[in-house]
C-alpha cells in the first residue's frame, strides 16, 4: 500500500491518476468538505483518512493501526507538500526498513520523533508538539495535573527542559528558541520519585549487556533544587530482581521497534518507577552510554569494561566475551556531582581529600567566574566516582562528599 500525506485540494495535484486499490490518502479534517463535494460530482479517489489533529503523532498511530489491525503492507509513504517532506521521508524509511544511520540516530536523538514512534510500545507521558499558544492551553485543559514539562526536541540530557504549572503559566523568555517554532514539546509531568537508567548495548537489536543505575532523585529535581546529583548501582539488585527483568523486557520492546539496527548499538534508557504500583514510565532513550560516569560505575561494580568491549567490537566486528542474562554487582559504585553556583569561585577543598576515590575532577580554578546560561544545565563544581563494599560504607562516603561540597564557596559580583 502507498500512503500519501496531503494538505491541500485534489484539483491541482490531479489525484485521479492514483491507483485506488493501492493508495490511502491522509488528510486534515478541514479538507473533508472539499473532497466530499468532488466525490458528489463524480470524482473517484482512493481510501481517504481524515485527521482532526494532522500531526506526526496521530499519523504514526494510524499507520501502526493499519499494519497491526488491517494487515496492510506499506510499500511507500510520500507527499507533495513541502511542510511534511522531512517527516514523510523518515516515515517512509522507517516503515519500509530502508534505513540509514541518519534515520536510526534521528529516532533516538529527536525527542518528538522518539515519543511518536514509541506510542503503544511502552508507557510514556502524553505529549504534544508546540506550534501555537493554543497547543499549551488545550493540552493543559486535557489533563487534570497542575504541572507539566516543556523540552526542546533536540535537547541533550537534561538541557532545555523546564517544569511549568497551570498557576504560573509560561514565560516565553525562558526559552532560547521561539517556543512555537515546532522545536519544543509539552509533556505531562511524572510525579514518581524513583528514576533509574538502563545502560548497555545491543547486537542486531538484541540486548547483550544490561545494567541498572539509580538516581538519588529525578534529574529535573536536582536542577530545580540546585542540589548535588548522585548516581549509584541500583538498589533493585538487592530488593527486586523481577523489576530489573521487567525493565530489560521493556528495553527489548524498544529495540524490537527499532529492529533495523543490525550492528552494535550502545543505549541509555531512563525510566520513572512507581514504587507503589511497579509501573515503569519512559523518560527518554539515547543511543549512547549514560553520563555521570556510568561506564566507570559498571567497571567498578560489575568488573565489565563496557567501553573496551564496544570499541573492540567496532574494530573487529566480533564478540570476544561471554554475556549472561543478568549480572549481579559485587560492589556498590557511585558518582557524585556537586552543582556550582553563579559567581566567582573563592575557595575549594584540597585534591588530596579525594585520594580515596577512584576519580576526582574539579571543573573550575580559584578566581574563575561561573555564569548560568538559559536552557543549559547548572555547571558542576566537581565530579568524583568511587566503589564501596557495603551500603554503610556508601552512606559514609556520601556524607563526606556532601561536607566537602560545602568547601566550594562562590562570591557574587555586584554589577556597577
Amino acid at each position: 500500500m502507498n500512503i500519501i500525506i496531503h494538505h491541500y485540494s485534489s484539483i491541482l495535484f490531479r489525484m485521479e491518476y492514483l491507483d485506488i486499490q493501492k493508495t490511502i490518502i491522509f488528510l486534515p479534517i478541514e479538507k473533508k468538505e472539499m473532497f466530499d463535494k468532488k466525490i458528489s460530482e463524480g470524482s473517484i479517489f482512493p481510501r481517504l483518512e481524515y485527521f482532526k489533529d494532522f500531526s506526526l503523532k496521530e499519523i504514526v498511530k494510524k499507520i501502526d493501526y493499519l499494519i497491526n489491525n488491517e494487515n496492510v503492507v506499506i510499500n511507500s509513504i510520500s507527499t507533495q507538500c513541502e511542510e511534511s517532506i522531512m517527516d514523510v521521508g523518515l516515515l517512509n524509511d522507517f516503515y519500509t526498513n530502508t534505513n540509514s544511520e541518519y534515520v536510526i540516530n534521528t529516532c533516538f536523538r529527536d525527542k518528538y520523533i522518539m515519543r511518536c514512534l514509541l506510542q503503544n510500545i511502552v508507557e510514556q507521558p502524553d505529549f504534544k508538539l508546540l506550534t501555537s499558544e493554543n497547543d499549551i492551553n488545550n493540552f493543559m485543559k486535557k489533563h487534570p495535573t497542575k504541572e507539566f514539562i516543556i523540552k526542546h526536541r533536540f535537547g541533550c540530557g537534561s538541557r532545555s527542559v523546564k517544569k511549568i504549572s497551570k498557576e504560573d503559566g509560561v514565560d516565553k523568555l525562558d526559552f532560547k528558541d521561539n517556543l512555537f517554532s515546532g522545536l519544543y514539546l509539552i509533556e505531562t509531568y511524572i510525579t514518581d520519585n524513583t528514576m533509574v537508567s538502563n545502560d548497555g548495548y545491543t547486537l542486531k537489536s538484541k540486548i547483550e549487556r544490561f545494567f541498572i543505575h539509580e538516581y538519588d532523585k529525578p534529574v529535573l529535581d536536582v536542577l530545580s533544587e540546585k542540589t548535588n546529583h548522585i548516581v549509584r548501582t541500583s538498589t533493585f539488585y538487592l530488593k527486586d530482581i523481577e523489576m530489573i527483568r521487567k525493565m530489560k523486557n521493556n528495553c527489548q520492546k524498544i529495540f524490537n521497534r527499532f529492529s533495523f539496527i543490525d550492528t552494535i548499538s550502545p543505549f541509555h534508557i531512563e525510566w520513572f518507577v512507581n514504587s507503589d504500583t511497579g509501573n515503569l514510565t519512559l523518560c527518554e532513550v539515547a543511543r549512547r552510554y549514560g553520563g555521570a560516569g556510568i561506564p566507570s560505575l559498571i567497571r567498578l561494580a560489575f568488573g565489565v569494561d563496557i567501553l573496551k568491549e564496544y570499541w573492540e567490537y567496532l574494530g573487529t566486528g566480533k564478540s570476544n566475551f561471554n554475556t549472561v542474562e543478568l549480572l549481579i554487582p559485587s560492589k556498590v559504585a557511585a558518582s557524585f556531582q556537586a552543582n556550582a553556583e553563579e559567581g566567582v569561585l573563592i575557595s575549594k577543598p584540597e585534591d588530596s581529600l579525594f585520594d580515596w576515590a577512584n576519580m576526582y575532577y574539579s571543573f573550575f580554578a580559584l578566581g574563575e567566574e561561573i555564569n548560568l546560561k538559559k536552557e543549559e544545565t547548572i555547571p558542576t563544581s566537581f565530579y568524583t566516582d568511587f566503589s564501596c563494599e557495603t551500603e554503610d560504607d556508601y552512606q559514609k562516603k556520601i556524607n563526606l562528599l556532601n561536607q566537602l561540597a560545602t568547601h566550594y564557596q562562590y562570591e557574587k559580583r555586584v554589577s556597577s
